[in-house]
């Protein structure tokens, strides 16, 4: 059983590596598309976790990001999702992002939603690593971030990155 154990936490921290090797070499290509990158995101969230994930784009579809902070935007989804999958016992999750206040049809902020149908959590709940990795990313991003939840009803983690 210990064997198991240790064999399951290895294969899931070679998984995690090779995710972000794959982010890594997205900051090195540059000029990505930040809905194209977050779709490839829940897509293999979807295949690794087998949890019903839709995926929604609105608003003009264009937004000027540094590959930095495309980095960060996908590391936040990739975080959110991952609570999914540990915490939440979500039969399905919804993954949106909305290019807003579009002006020529650039967008002059994206928001970026994640929402789970799980347990959710009271306001009490202690505050763990990755939901303080969140929040330090979004501080850098100079964005909103917000995370609302309760007890049977699910969470929503909200990213508001303006130009």
């Amino acid at each position: 059983q210990q064997l198991d154990n240790v064999l399951t936490a290895l294969n899931k921290t070679t998984q995690e590596i090779r995710g972000y090797i794959f982010d890594l070499r997205r900051i090195v290509a540059g000029d990505e598309d930040l809905g194209r990158g977050l779709y490839d995101i829940v897509t293999e969230f979807r295949l690794r976790t087998a949890i019903p994930t839709e995926w929604q784009v609105t608003g003009c579809a264009s937004f000027k990001t540094t590959p930095e902070q495309r980095y960060h935007i996908y590391q936040i989804a990739r975080e959110a999702l991952s609570n999914i999958a540990r915490h939440a016992s979500a039969s399905r999750a919804q993954v949106t992002l909305d290019y807003g206040g579009c002006t020529d049809d650039v967008a002059q902020f994206v928001q970026l939603d994640v929402r789970d149908n799980g347990r959710g959590t009271s306001g009490s709940a202690q505050m763990g690593k990755g939901l303080l990795n969140m929040r330090e990313r979004a501080s850098l991003l100079l964005a909103e971030f917000d995370i609302s939840s309760e007890p049977g009803k699910g969470t929503i983690v909200k990213l508001v990155v303006r130009q």
